[in-house]
């Protein structure tokens, strides 16, 4: 298991005037430094001070992945210590970010590696072991000026001499989206891209594995051509099972109202990629079509992403004030090495960033009404005339600090996520029905 370490800020820290010190540090907007760390990290900051003095210096802070921290601790060469990664920009020179790394020598931290990066913005950082030696390799994709498109990914590997770190770039590939896993289950680590080309006025998405020898050279193991896209809205990796190599799910923009997935595995046998959903995707309407706002997600917490797609629910509105609108049933589907399969079905409120999962049989027996101004979606037993009987139960959201501060009325607390706070009420009618507390919170969940 790659180990894996990200310095937290909490964002109390990031406020204006944290230390009468000299600040050369800005933000896009204006001058300051990043938060100042504590403790055994609290040299880390003046290392890196005293390393780029001579500049003034603009923090860049990665805006994707899972490392979006203005410090990136993680231990890369195998040593037991953490190193320190952050990324800046000289504001005289705003075109080019650059890669600092600062290592601990066992008293103090000092600066190890100062790299130009490929473009003037960090899109995503992410650590992987590519010859299995036990070190990882740092792999960057920089942006130029935030843009979606001509990203470039770098990889570069660390080298340990006389107890000193230094890095060297082995690599430097045009992508749009990037992933590291062990794509053929053979103990080491490959990075899969996908890239968004356009030719003639045409799309095109190209799906290549890059792997590295034992000589740290960089070759391609494979590429496919997948289904002609827009952009990538999300690219995620099933959890691996034992003995088995791990299939990707990339969430594929076709236009501004469509998405698709794609997925995509190593066939051992054959030594190559398969898209076993990409012929499919490219009919006038494909099995995993849906909104361009709905990505994939581990809805049964399996480790392997669902697939949604949407259908016409009429026994569910969203009500606009004196509008109503059909709120669509979202039915998540699995792949089963074969073929596409139903697997649940639930209700995504839109703007509450929360889903609830239905039962066929609720399916039939319930009236649900969506209110987005309100945050507040009421479920109603639906009478044999097919028209809306009492209410059994409500789920609701709002602000955390609103909740803190007690406005939450006979509301229960369901689940929280940052600056939302979800709750659920039940009637006693719906205790009547069956409604319980731990069946609401097994189908609830919240998607972002």
């Amino acid at each position: 298991m790659k180990r894996k370490c990200v310095l937290l800020l909490l964002s109390s820290l990031l406020i204006f005037g944290l230390c009468s010190c000299s600040a050369r540090i800005t933000t896009v907007d204006e001058l300051m430094r990043p938060p100042r760390l504590s403790g055994e990290n609290s040299g880390i900051q003046e290392a890196f001070e005293l390393a780029t003095q001579n500049k003034t210096v603009q923090v860049k802070t990665p805006t994707a992945g899972e490392y979006r921290s203005a410090y990136v601790l993680y231990d890369f060469d195998a040593d037991g210590t953490q190193e320190a990664i952050t990324f800046y920009s000289d504001t005289k020179d705003e075109t080019t970010a650059y890669m600092h790394v600062l290592d601990f020598n066992g008293t103090r931290w000092e600066s190890v590696a100062d790299v130009k990066g490929k473009g003037s913005e960090v899109y995503q950082i992410d650590f992987c072991d590519m010859n299995g030696d036990g070190m990882q390799e740092i792999v960057v994709c920089w942006s130029l000026f935030e843009s979606t498109g001509g990203r470039v990914l770098t990889v570069y590997t660390p080298r340990v001499d006389e107890n000193t770190v230094s890095l060297r770039e082995l690599a430097q590939e045009p992508i749009t989206q990037m992933l590291p896993a062990d794509i053929n289950a053979d103990g080491r680590d490959e990075i899969f891209l996908m890239l968004i080309t356009t030719e003639f006025g045409a799309n095109r998405t190209v799906g290549r594995v890059l792997a590295m020898d034992n000589e740290f050279g960089i070759y391609a193991m494979d590429s496919l051509e997948l289904v002609p896209a827009l952009s990538i809205l999300s690219l995620r990796a099933a959890e691996a099972q034992e003995g088995t190599t791990v299939a990707l799910y990339a969430d594929c923009v076709l236009n501004e109202s469509m998405a698709v997935t794609e997925i995509v595995y190593w066939d051992a046998a054959a030594h190559c990629l398969r898209a076993p959903l990409t012929e499919d995707n490219r009919a006038l309407v494909p099995q995993t079509a849906r909104s361009a706002s709905l990505s994939c997600m581990d809805v049964d917490a399996d480790g392997v992403p669902e697939i949604p797609t949407q259908q016409f629910y009429s026994n569910a509105v969203t009500a606009v004030g004196n509008e109503r609108q059909t709120l669509p049933l979202t039915v998540w589907l699995s792949f089963d090495g074969d073929a596409l399969q139903e697997k649940t079905s639930a209700l995504m409120l839109t703007g509450a960033s929360c889903a609830f999962q239905l039962t066929a049989a609720e399916l039939q027996s319930l009236t649900v009404v969506y209110e987005p101004a309100a945050q507040i979606c009421s479920f109603y037993c639906q009478l044999s005339d097919g028209t809306r009987g009492d209410l059994l139960f409500t789920l609701s959201v709002t602000s955390t600090a609103k909740w803190e501060k007690g406005e939450n009325g006979a509301r229960v607390f369901l689940a929280e996520n940052g600056r939302r706070t979800y709750a659920y009420e039940i009637t006693q009618a719906g205790e009547a029905f069956g409604v319980t507390p731990s069946g609401l919170q097994e189908r609830f969940a919240v998607t972002r």
